[in-house]
């Protein structure tokens, strides 16, 4: 009979250990959107909330259905401690049914602790190294951009968007400005043109294909190598290249 209750009491033991191996915890964040930065032992900490956890067979076989599942929140990227204690009431558990019913009792403590740490997943440090970029060539004085099909595009950044960059060329030969001659006549007719000849009495001025001879008594004031005004549309719209994010291979500053 007592080998009998031995075997029974060697199975009990050995199917409770199978159970035990079947059991895992886990530390994890209270939400997918929140992290939680676990604190250095030199942290200064506060107890923040209490739990409890009970176990079977001397702390062999945990018993979570009973335990405490606490909810806790942090604030200010505080880094949090977790630290297990007998308590009072944890020893007289132990105590009072550890003879009985092989029962023990703990309590963890949740600590926030004076630690600010900040933890950055990989999408958040890709936005900040992409500002400090945006903010970089926004104050650069020229940007060589290298794109995917090998080309290269250079210019000062005019606008900075999440999907494209905006960039004025300077990669664009500069179009000669239009130089003519401005012939005043007294009477108040402007005729603009180039001077082709010009003697003590008279101008001669072409006028696009067509020559016209001036009396100098007749004219009120001539001025030479006037610089056409206004711009030219079509080339200041060539000089702005929309350049998607996408197709940029390599970015390089200048000053």
């Amino acid at each position: 009979m007592s080998s009998f209750r031995k075997r029974s009491a060697l199975s009990c033991l050995l199917i409770a250990l199978l159970l035990n191996a079947c059991i895992e915890a886990q530390l994890q964040s209270p939400a997918a959107d929140r992290r939680v930065v676990l604190a250095s032992p030199e942290a200064a900490c506060e107890t923040i909330g209490e739990f409890s956890r009970w176990y079977l067979l001397f702390g062999v076989l945990p018993l979570p259905w009973i335990s405490d599942s606490p909810e806790f929140s942090t604030a200010d990227n505080r880094s949090m401690r977790i630290q297990e204690k007998i308590s009072w009431l944890d020893a007289a558990i132990t105590l009072g049914g550890g003879w009985l019913l092989s029962l023990t009792r703990r309590t963890l403590e949740l600590q926030s602790c004076e630690e600010h740490l900040a933890v950055v997943g990989a999408a958040e440090r890709q936005a900040e190294l992409q500002s400090q970029l945006d903010a970089l060539m926004r104050g650069a004085g020229r940007v060589v951009l290298h794109l995917q099909d090998e080309s290269i595009r250079s210019g000062r950044v005019v606008e900075i968007s999440a999907d494209e960059i905006v960039l004025e060329r300077d990669d664009i030969p500069a179009t000669p400005a239009a130089v003519f001659d401005r012939v005043t006549l007294k009477t108040g007719q402007v005729l603009e043109g180039k001077i082709t000849n010009q003697t003590a009495n008279s101008v001669v001025i072409d006028l696009g294909g067509r020559t016209r001879r001036l009396l100098k008594r007749d004219i009120a004031r001539i001025d030479l190598s006037v610089a056409a005004g206004g711009t030219n549309a079509a080339q200041s719209a060539d000089q702005m290249l929309h350049i998607p994010r996408a197709q940029i291979v390599r970015i390089a500053l200048h000053q």
